[in-house]
């Protein structure tokens, strides 16, 4: 029976009724997301303070050199603020004084002392791939507005971060080399190429390469970036233009870098130029035999822990004899204790890296910018499995975009797969903190202990009790044992 267009009428308000409601629910059911993300980055940035500031008041950072996964603070303190020694692998860091020479420099003007000199000005460091990370998140994420406070709270959240807040390294700024040409080529995705444009990229260039000298695919990687995402529609002549332009601009590059390179002469006298050294040469040492067993799947299997796993949340040290021509044992992450991954430890973590990757399950890379941080993840865990110890010591040259690759693929997926994955995240950031944090007590109550050989055994294990309170969650996985 056909109804009267009366009662069709009475309905619709029903109708709209129950449409403005839905739109509701989803209205409120993203501000709660926006303001849990923004919760979490509260408590990271809260955590990070604390505990990278307040327990390095309670250490000699430079107590021991490369006592502590490798780090040489020394090393790191004297090529932030004396101009006038060498051997302070510049080669490798090629420019590493001269870009930070107007910061440590006004430090020091401040009258800081140099170890605190160089701390600050790696937090600044971490500071500017924080601000980074957001602005390159954000631009690929309209719409997503709890994408940016997420990914700072993630990154932020990191062993890495904490590590490096407490004990000044390269890498801290190695770092900013990684998330610049993927910031500038997210903020000007989807415009036109401009001259402007083309100076920024070649002033891109020494940053890039100038902190650690294998930062330079990155650029490269954002130019490939910044190719994929040029307005719709743009025909062959513009892309031409672009790569025209991109080469041009490496050109440009390079001769700022050569003019850097001869300046920093002027700046410290035994500074190497590192185009006119031996650089593979000084770096024997920390190159990793190719052999069948590189590829293994237990050598696999350790890269893959001490690179994607350890800077989010790292295990107990272990103890390495890597400096015992120095007569003292090493903290080791790549040799850490056994007890770190048994019984419910072993649950702890392989729950946290589940959590933490979960977004990558079913991911195909089709976008741009998940295809660009892809090849960066996969350029350094090529390098990696040729070269370096203790991959936390590297951690922040790509940590930063293994996040953004994390929560822009989960703000591409479902509503409902966005919910599920932030809300297991607030579960997991605050063990991730706390354990974090119980880690670097534990190494601060190591150095304070003494890692000399006299006051350990063989192994490396304190004689005497150290002088450090495991927190609650530690005791309570330990009980669980």
């Amino acid at each position: 029976m056909k109804r009267e267009p009366e009662a069709l009428f009475r309905h619709e308000p029903k109708m709209s009724n129950c449409i403005e409601q839905s739109s509701s629910n989803s209205q409120r059911a993203s501000t709660a997301l926006v303001l849990l993300a923004w919760f979490l980055f509260g408590m990271a940035a809260t955590s990070y303070v604390m505990t990278s500031w307040q327990l390095s008041q309670r250490v000699d950072v430079q107590a021991y050199m490369s006592g502590v996964f490798d780090m040489d603070v020394n090393r790191v303190v004297a090529a932030l603020v004396s101009y006038d020694r060498g051997g302070l692998r510049l080669s490798v860091h090629p420019l590493f004084q001269i870009l930070l020479f107007p910061i440590t420099s006004l430090f020091q003007w401040l009258g800081l002392v140099p170890t605190f000199n160089a701390r600050l000005t790696c937090n600044l460091g971490i500071l500017i791939q924080l601000v980074l990370l957001m602005v390159s998140v954000r631009a690929f994420c309209k719409g997503v507005p709890w994408a940016s406070p997420l990914c700072g709270a993630l990154f932020l959240g990191t062993f890495s971060c904490h590590l490096f807040g407490m004990f000044p390294e390269s890498c801290a700024w190695s770092g900013v080399s990684t998330l610049l040409p993927i910031a500038l080529a997210s903020v000007r995705s989807g415009r036109g190429y401009t001259w402007w444009e083309m100076i920024v990229w070649a002033l891109l260039v020494p940053l890039t390469i100038g902190f650690t000298i294998t930062q330079v695919v990155f650029w490269w990687i954002g130019v490939l970036l910044r190719f994929c995402t040029l307005p719709v529609g743009s025909g062959w002549r513009k892309r031409v233009v672009f790569v025209v332009g991109s080469v041009v601009t490496a050109a440009v590059g390079a001769l700022l870098v050569i003019f850097l390179a001869e300046r920093q002469l002027d700046l410290n006298p035994w500074a190497p130029i590192f185009y006119k050294n031996d650089i593979v040469g000084p770096e024997q040492t920390y190159r990793r035999p190719v052999a069948a067993e590189t590829f293994a799947p237990p050598r696999l299997q350790t890269t893959l822990s001490q690179m994607f796993l350890y800077p989010f949340v790292a295990p107990t040290p272990g103890y390495s004899k890597i400096t015992i021509s120095y007569g003292y044992f090493s903290l080791s992450l790549e040799e850490h204790a056994q007890a770190a991954f048994s019984g419910l430890r072993m649950l702890f973590f392989v729950a946290v890296g589940v959590v933490l990757y979960l977004p990558l399950v079913g991911c195909k890379f089709r976008r741009p910018f998940e295809a660009a941080m892809l090849l960066g993840i996969l350029s350094q865990l090529v390098l990696h499995l040729l070269y370096g110890r203790e991959f936390v010591l590297y951690s922040l040259n790509w940590i930063g975009i293994v996040v953004a690759l994390l929560v822009v693929t989960v703000a591409h997926a479902s509503m409902k797969a966005q919910r599920v994955w932030i809300v297991l995240v607030a579960v997991t950031l605050p063990l991730m903190l706390v354990n974090n944090q119980d880690v670097l007590r534990r190494v601060v109550a190591e150095m304070r202990y003494g890692l000399e050989m006299n006051v350990r055994t063989s192994n490396g294990e304190p004689i005497s009790p150290l002088p450090y309170s495991e927190s609650r969650l530690s005791r309570w996985l330990d009980s669980l044992q």
